[in-house]
């Protein structure tokens, strides 16, 4: 049996023991690390690099998750994985154990499958080939804590991307809509149900002991696929009715993780099962049970999909769908007057927002934030929604009154999403944070968390009054539970800090359903990009591409510095200005903060440096007018952030991203990163990143002026710090090339000895036209502050540099254009006075349409022009010769093979 071969890196850390034979293309290897041979792991090669990248991004999104297989290490070069090595799967358990014997594992063994899919669907994502084969057995380090996980995610998607068609899966545990999908070779939308499907055919091999389908009987399988329920033979009536649930074929109707959870079958209480019985002819006189896809529906998900609204997974809480398809959540905040006032959708806001305070709450493991509390909140909150939707209500003025009222406890529930990020901030996890300032804030956090539940319970009342109010239709009652509603001081709770902050962060709140990761359907952006700041990745934000960021440091101090940073974009409307990356919200997951922003096309200016400096496409920095153009946008972004008195502090190639702007034909640069940034002369924005790396250098330190590499806590931080940055920035837009770092021979630690000494870094040589940006660049970075020149200078030079060198190469294109055309003409002329046709202007404006474009595509240089000047005398000359004395010849020479247009076009590629 063959094994792989390992090379490079993982030759060096691990030894192939054997063959696992395991994994649909025996492609599971079993292996140790050479400085540990006690201590065994698997290895998982790929074929395709698709499946590799997609399992890889599974496990990494799932990493420190409980029961799910944890992955140890990962090499792209030879699209391999190293994860934790399990010593047997379910259905090898199963098959030794008799009925007894399963009876007493059952309850652990599904214990850990619910906390295995818990986390799934924390993290959005399906398993879709959810089976005993991929449910293992894992024994811990310390030889005693021992618990079942899932496994294998090669063919796992996220919610609301798409299923594709795999031969390698076994479907003999898939939900219908997947067989019906494999078998027709079409795509269909993801959804949780897929696995609670497989689940309830799971359920029934450890009830029984036996595959409901083996795979290979065609009755079995039409039983599966048929719309009728599954004839099930199980002797518990709890287990019975629950697999039945579970084994729904409408979709809409089949058990939800959350459901399963309370069912007596799970929690071992003793309930009335008609609760959890289905009416089978009701259900299944009920629209199609199994969604059977078209082939016309399979292409990438449209703008209906794009933004899929998901019900947030709230443990306890039913999934009852309150979907509101056509009411953008992003203008909660903005409703007035004059716009739609839809309330419910509005109510129903609020409610989203509070499931993921209950997510992140849960998610935090931490007892102080009260869950149970917070959950029987959203219980009854729920009730009520459904409650008001069906209320008519046409008073606007009573409308707006309420509205403002679910506005404030939307900022008190994302104060308690804040409340868990700051906290899972500064536990443990940091070394720093002293015992005293953990105390501290875990007084105020209760503090706060009781006034926000005390204010949730207090809205709830109010609300159900004002719901009955409404069934009676009594303006004046209506009117006054409003005002009892507005006027409780309960709801009116004030927090220590800032309230402008706190109100500014409610705004650009956004909730999971407007964020779609459409990593499936692309394989190469699949992978996110983990920076050393930031993780980064591609995903869909209300219908756009965006760029969903967070950051790898979670520490109190990276913590302030994400809400300065929307607090900025917030208070100085950085949005307003084109240099600037757009900023469109942020939200809450798992404890951390996403922020998400513009999509940048060519990323940012230093991996442009590396890939790009020698590309000669018109746009490219290999063109001085271009460096000048992109040098002048940077400038202007920088000078609208000192206008709004802001220093940037960390102006690198890194912070600027590269848009392509379609109707300028040309890069435009969007500046970016503002954790460093600080208000002018303002103590409230002093929050800096405290950041420990791995390659132990702060590279960012290069583009430091001076004053601020001698002494950082007693430098004042103002706009000529950002000068002597932007002097750097220039210097490698002009040099553009690759691994250009400032002062990169001298170690950061002597960079501000060696500054001292006048020494700087030096400029390549500009051509005659921009001989004044190199000096513009030498009054940057002075080593005095009060030396360096303002922003206002440094834009107008840049702008005054940029407008006369694009008028001058303007001109000469209309130059070079003008004469071009005039040859193209000519030839053409002469060819088809050659081939003895008739001179239709028709014909001879469509082939000079053809030699003109020939031409645009040239790359347009100095020496080009020269040529194109050189041969107008000539040509002109030629032209009136011809006119008088050509005549039909060379007709013969077409049929020969070689045709005068080919002859026309070799000329123009030699000319």
């Amino acid at each position: 049996m063959s094994t792989i071969e390992l090379e490079g890196e993982a030759k060096e850390q691990y030894t192939v023991i054997n063959d696992y034979n395991y994994g649909s293309e025996l492609n599971v290897y079993k292996a140790y690390k050479k400085d540990d041979p006690e201590c065994h792991y698997v290895i998982k090669s790929y074929k395709t690099k698709e499946t590799f990248e997609r399992e890889s991004q599974m496990l990494r999104e799932l990493h420190d998750t409980k029961n799910i297989v944890q992955i140890v290490d990962v090499y792209l070069s030879q699209s391999i994985i190293v994860c934790e090595c399990a010593l047997y799967d379910l259905e090898t358990f199963l098959v030794h154990q008799d009925h007894i014997q399963r009876q007493e594992k059952i309850d652990s063994i599904i214990k850990d499958i619910i906390s295995g899919l818990s986390e799934l669907q924390k993290h959005n994502i399906v398993h879709t080939a959810l089976a005993p084969k991929n449910i293992m057995y894992f024994q811990e380090k310390d030889g005693y804590t021992e618990s079942w996980k899932l496994i294998d995610f090669s063919a796992a998607c996220f919610v609301g991307s798409y299923y594709s068609y795999n031969a390698k899966i076994k479907l003999n545990y898939s939900a219908p809509e997947v067989i019906i999908a494999n078998e027709k070779k079409i795509k269909i939308k993801v959804d949780f149900t897929m696995d609670m499907f497989s689940f309830g055919l799971i359920l029934y091999f450890l009830e029984t002991g036996h595959h409901y389908w083996d795979g290979v009987s065609e009755e079995k399988k039409e039983e599966i696929l048929s719309t009728k329920y599954l004839p099930l033979r199980i002797h518990d009536p709890n287990a019975c009715c629950v697999i039945k649930s579970l084994l729904s074929k409408n979709i809409s109707r089949r058990m939800p993780l959350d459901k399963f959870m309370r069912t007596p079958y799970y929690t071992g209480e003793s309930t009335n099962l008609s609760d959890y019985e289905i009416n089978e002819e009701a259900s299944q006189s009920n629209s199609t049970s199994v969604s059977r896809p078209n082939s016309t529906s399979l292409s990438r998900p449209n703008s209906t999909y794009l933004s899929p609204l998901r019900i947030s997974n709230i443990s306890n809480l039913s999934q009852d769908s309150f979907v509101a398809e056509n009411w953008n959540y992003s203008k909660f905040e903005i409703k007035n007057l004059t716009d739609p006032l839809d309330s419910y959708h509005a109510l129903e806001y609020v409610f989203k927002v509070l499931g993921e305070v209950i997510e992140n709450v849960v998610g935090s493991g931490r007892k102080h934030f009260r869950k149970d509390d917070i959950m029987e909140i959203a219980q009854k909150m729920r009730g009520h929604l459904k409650s008001f939707k069906h209320q008519n209500w046409d008073n606007n003025d009573q409308k707006v009154k309420f509205i403002s009222i679910l506005k404030n406890q939307v900022h008190l529930y994302n104060r308690f999403l804040w409340l868990v990020v700051r906290y899972c901030a500064v536990k443990d996890r940091v070394v720093n944070s002293s015992l005293a300032k953990k105390t501290s804030i875990l007084c105020r956090d209760i503090l706060e968390i009781n006034s926000i539940i005390k204010a949730g319970k207090s809205f709830n009342s109010h609300l159900s009054k004002l719901i009955m109010a409404l069934k009676d239709q009594n303006n004046d009652k209506i009117q006054s539970e409003l005002s009892n509603f507005a006027e409780d001081p309960c709801l009116d709770v004030r927090f220590d800090d800032d309230s402008n902050i706190t109100l500014s962060l409610s705004r650009w709140y956004c909730v999971t359903s407007q964020i779609y990761s459409d990593y499936i359907g692309t394989p190469s952006t699949e992978i996110e990009v983990r920076g050393e700041i930031f993780v980064t990745k591609k995903l869909f934000f209300n219908d756009i591409f965006a760029t969903g960021k967070s950051l790898n440091y979670l520490n109190y101090k990276t913590f302030l510095c994400i809400i300065k940073e929307i607090s900025f974009y917030n208070d100085h409307q950085l949005n307003d200005n084109d240099f600037i990356i757009r900023f469109h919200g942020y939200s809450i997951q798992h404890c951390k903060c996403n922020l998400f922003y513009d999509c940048a096309d060519y990323g940012d200016l230093f991996e442009y440096f590396q890939n790009n400096h020698n590309s000669s496409e018109h746009f490219y920095l290999s063109k001085w007018i271009n460096k000048i153009k992109l040098a002048w946008g940077i400038s202007i972004g920088v000078k609208y952030l000192h206008n709004q008195k802001i220093v940037h502090l960390d102006l690198r190639s890194e912070n600027i991203l590269l848009k392509y702007d379609e109707k300028e034909e040309t890069l435009m640069p969007k500046i970016s990163n503002f954790l460093w940034s600080r208000e002018i002369y303002s103590g409230k924005t002093s929050a800096y990143p405290i950041i420990t790396l791995s390659s132990g250098e702060e590279v960012w330190k290069r583009w430091y002026d001076p004053d601020r590499l001698r002494n950082k806590k007693r430098y004042d931080f103002l706009p000529p710090s950002d000068i002597y940055s932007l002097g750097l920035l220039f210097w490698e837009i002009a040099w553009c090339k690759p691994k250009n770092l400032p002062f990169k021979d001298v170690p950061i630690k002597n960079l501000y000895n060696h500054l001292t000494y006048n020494n700087y870094e030096k400029l390549p040589e500009f051509p005659d036209e921009y001989q004044c940006w190199g000096f513009l660049i030498n009054g940057m970075w002075k080593l005095k502050a009060e030396d360096r020149c303002n922003i206002m200078t440094v834009e107008l030079s840049m702008r005054k540099l940029f407008k006369a060198n694009s008028e001058i190469v303007r001109r000469m294109k209309y130059t070079v254009h003008g004469t071009f055309k005039v040859i193209c003409q000519w030839k053409i002329t002469v060819y088809f006075k050659e081939c003895g046709e008739e001179m239709e202007w028709e014909k001879i404006d469509q082939q000079f349409a053809i030699e003109y474009r020939m031409h645009i595509q040239k790359n347009e240089s100095h020496d080009v022009i020269q040529k194109y000047y050189a041969l107008n005398t000539e040509f002109e000359t030629r032209v009136k010769e011809e006119n008088r004395e050509l005549d039909v010849t060379n007709i013969n020479e077409k049929r020969a093979g070689k045709s005068p247009i080919d002859r026309v076009q070799e000329e123009i590629e030699d000319e």
